[in-house]
């Protein structure tokens, strides 16, 4: 269990960099001049057109193990002791997987990594081939112009690491490739990465979509000697099932 709590905080992984909530991770490179930032909307309710959803309407659409049936289950025991019905509170914040950049990053991409703070978030879990397959969905709102500025230099940056083969320090040989997902949002992108240590493989699908006012990140993680039992169509999937919930 203690190599899956590991991974499930690893968030980007585009240049092969594996780096845990309290570190930075890798973005890649961006060539914007202008920093893109992200701050709280006064417009605070869907009720209002054009309004930023509330941490407690973003956590009413975070998936549940109904919305994906078969054998999915909560996984709550992952979540920080301070968050309740999905709501993260800023004592939990610090707890949660987060965006960083690898040093190579430029500084734009620095800013846009750390600009984004979940609002809202969760585990599911079902039974995989060895070890359980773990979602993560992270939720996040704010002015839909800094949105779309914030998720436009990440999707690039990560655009420049699709096929990186990197083997850091003494961890497991990383692969980053992209990942076609559905074409749900406004804008979304994905990438699959494969970590090798030996026979083991960690398998782990990320998938970003922006939807107006609403930031929404996905991770799917299974470790496994054989093969995964997670296919490409399933991934695609949940995707759209997720994306489905946001108004």
């Amino acid at each position: 269990m203690r190599r899956a709590a590991t991974v499930m905080v690893v968030l980007v992984l585009a240049a092969g960099c594996t780096e845990t909530a309290e570190e930075t991770t890798t973005v890649a490179p961006s060539t914007s001049t202008t920093a893109p930032t992200l701050t709280s909307s006064t417009t605070t309710s869907t009720a209002v057109p054009g309004g930023v959803p509330t941490p407690e309407e973003l956590a009413a659409w975070l998936l549940t193990a109904e919305d994906l049936g078969g054998a999915w289950t909560a996984a709550t025991e992952l979540l920080p002791p301070e968050m309740s019905g999905g709501v993260v509170t800023d004592e939990a914040r610090g707890q949660l997987p987060r965006l960083g950049v690898c040093p190579e990053a430029g500084s734009d991409a620095a800013a846009a990594a750390a600009a984004v703070s979940w609002q809202a978030f969760g585990y599911l879990q079902t039974p995989g081939a060895e070890r359980p397959v773990f979602l993560g969905q992270g939720l996040s709102a704010g002015d839909p112009e800094q949105i779309e500025a914030v998720f436009n230099t990440l999707k690039e940056a990560m655009a420049v690491c699709a096929g990186v083969e990197q083997v850091p320090g003494d961890g497991p040989t990383q692969v980053t490739e992209p990942l076609t997902i559905p074409e749900v949002g406004d804008d979304r992108f994905g990438v699959k990465v494969t970590m090798t240590d030996g026979d083991f493989h960690d398998y782990l699908w990320y998938a970003f979509v922006r939807d107006g006012a609403v930031f929404m990140f996905l991770n799917l993680w299974e470790g496994t000697a054989t093969d995964t039992v997670i296919t490409g169509a399933q991934v695609g999937a949940i995707i759209t099932t997720a994306a489905g919930k946001l108004p």
